[in-house]
């Protein structure tokens, strides 16, 4: 069971039918699980201290969490460094396709990742600007694919007419999709592919983000600080603030010269 509900979900500016949340939610599993047993713990930690449940092994607890069978396991790593997040290469049969699920921010190189948050220009393949896209992420994503490259064309052979998902909360969000950005506009991925971002971060602008409607799906929940925070935002925050506190300062002083000098009392 989903950890939290999607009926607030949102496409660009449209919404989603009812129909396509089941597809989310399913592929919410594997973005949740791949955090392993220490998110799952707190997420439920009534089944998962209860007998039968969660292991306090990472990949048991995903594998319980997603559904996964340890033979549908390729390549898994839960121990991130920065620019390499933690993640599960895996097969899903009734879904027919490889699902490559990237981990949020959990440990101290995760939040590295996230603070790398400058612009960097996104090149494709003709080595043309396609936009720009987060400089942290973007090497993660560069780097994801780059270590589980073999594998996965691999399982792409062996399983034909599957397809690849990626998915992802949080900085698994923006790898997911700027792996997507890759595959499109970089990469010669002879293969299908899609991406699913909960809460995905602000990681690319809006020239490279309208180049991937067909192939990313973006989800909000509500007014999630997490979809809106990046350094532009914050500019503009503290611009706001300092205005504003600049304008109280104005009022307090111009109150006091309305006044006038107190004298003794």
């Amino acid at each position: 069971q989903a950890p939290f509900g999607l009926g607030g979900v949102m496409k660009g500016a449209g919404g989603l039918s009812a129909s396509e949340l089941p597809r989310l939610e399913y592929f919410l599993r594997y973005a949740v699980g791949v955090y392993g047993w220490r998110m799952l713990s707190l997420i439920h930690p009534q089944q998962f201290h209860a007998e039968g449940g969660f292991s306090f092994q990472d990949e048991t607890a995903f594998r319980s969490y997603a559904g996964v069978e340890l033979c549908d396991v390729i390549k898994i790593r839960f121990r991130s460094e920065t620019f390499r997040p933690a993640y599960a290469l895996c097969v899903d049969h009734p879904r027919q396709c490889v699902v490559l699920a990237v981990r949020g921010s959990l440990d101290p190189a995760d939040f590295l990742t996230d603070a790398v948050a400058y612009s960097l220009p996104f090149y494709d393949r003709r080595g043309r600007v396609a936009g720009s896209a987060h400089m942290g992420m973007l090497r993660a994503a560069e780097e994801l694919l780059d270590e589980v490259r073999v594998p996965l064309l691999a399982a792409m052979r062996r399983h034909r007419g599957y397809e690849l998902r990626m998915c992802g909360h949080s900085l698994g969000a923006g790898c997911a999709a700027l792996m997507a950005a890759l595959l499109k506009h970089r990469e010669s991925f002879p293969h299908r592919f899609g991406a699913y971002a909960f809460a995905c971060p602000p990681v690319a602008d809006k020239a490279l983000s309208e180049s991937l409607q067909g192939e990313v799906t973006s989800v909000a929940a509500g007014d999630d600080v997490v979809c809106r925070l990046s350094l532009r935002a914050l500019a503009e925050l503290g611009k706001r603030a300092g205005s504003q506190a600049r304008g109280a300062i104005v009022e307090m002083l111009r109150g006091e010269a309305e006044r006038g000098p107190r004298g003794d009392e």
